[in-house]
């Protein structure tokens, strides 16, 4: 039987190529001693956020969910 991890995040974002990994990293750090998932949605980015995010060795912690148009954080969320 799957387990639900114990926590789940979800992070919208829209043109963070430059500061996304440094956020998911220290979330990762924080959340180390529990059962986590982190789901970054890319909020239509007109940057190379989705491909930081899909480059970086994040683990199997991490999700990406692309959005093709912007539409604000709380339909990202």
């Amino acid at each position: 039987m799957l387990r639900s991890p114990l926590l789940t995040v979800v992070v919208p974002a829209h043109n963070e190529e430059r500061e996304i990994v440094h956020s998911i990293s220290r979330m990762m750090a924080t959340f180390s001693v529990i059962d986590y998932r982190i789901v970054v949605v890319d909020d239509g980015s007109t940057d190379q956020t989705s491909e930081v995010i899909g480059t970086a060795q994040f683990g199997d912690r991490v999700d990406l969910l692309a959005v093709s148009k912007n539409r604000g954080k709380g339909n990202a969320l």
